[in-house]
């Protein structure tokens, strides 16, 4: 067994549930330890007590531990200007990010800006594209989420901090899926979000805004106006 998978089980109580990749054997066991959450051929990610992680390990051809991976940015160059002395390219990714005509203001907007070849007609828009984002908190009823006629652009929001409602369930026997037809009906209510007991803003720490920023940043509609930001929670 690999050290992380020996850290993984040392980390808390025997009793908690944790999360785990696993490759089954050709005949398919899956003992009644583990939960599955998702399935592809003999790949399994899954859930199960600590403890019962050196019993499934014989079990099973592989297990690993999940592993979190996030982007390091490089820094600018020492002048602040993101001077690319090596020669790599990565003072032509600063122009495109701080846009290629300096109007910052186009760059936030969404106008198009002079010399923005990203923008190069015939180039792909993002039509008909579905956006999944795992996160803390979503304002469904802000404006970018929401079509002119005022119905949802989401297909689902799933509230994992749920309890499991068995009366509605889900494959993953995990919170609530709240689909297309459940968003449109909260959306006509006075308080959309008392309608799945759902409190965006009791989210991420009590912060709760960073699943409408980010989600807005990637694939919020243009509303004149609105901000990706996210806004201040009801009063």
């Amino acid at each position: 067994m690999e050290s992380a998978l020996h850290e993984l089980i040392a980390e808390g109580q025997p009793g908690d549930e944790v999360s785990a990749i696993a490759r089954l054997r050709p005949d398919g066991l899956i003992p009644p330890e583990m939960r599955v959450i998702a399935r592809f051929g003999r790949i399994v990610t899954f859930r199960a007590p600590r403890a019962a992680i050196e019993r499934i390990y014989p079990l099973m051809e592989s297990i690993k531990r999940p592993q979190q991976y996030t982007i390091t940015l490089e820094d600018e160059g020492e002048d602040g200007t993101g001077a690319d002395p090596d020669g790599n390219g990565r003072d032509e990714l600063v122009s495109i990010r701080h846009g290629a005509s300096g109007d910052e203001d186009a760059a936030l907007d969404g106008r198009p800006m002079p010399g923005d070849g990203r923008r190069a007609p015939g180039w792909p828009t993002g039509k008909g594209v579905i956006v999944a984002h795992l996160d803390w908190g979503l304002d469904f009823t802000h404006p970018v989420f929401r079509n002119p006629d005022g119905s949802t652009r989401l297909l689902a929001l799933w509230d994992q901090g749920a309890a499991y409602d068995p009366a509605r369930p889900n494959r993953y026997g995990i919170g609530r899926i709240h689909d297309r037809d459940r968003i449109n009906s909260a959306l006509r209510r006075d308080d959309p979000f008392a309608a799945f007991g759902y409190r965006w803003w009791m989210s991420d720490r009590k912060a709760g805004s960073h699943g409408t920023h980010t989600l807005g940043i990637s694939a919020g509609g243009m509303v004149e106006g609105a901000s990706r930001a996210g806004r201040p929670r009801p009063t």
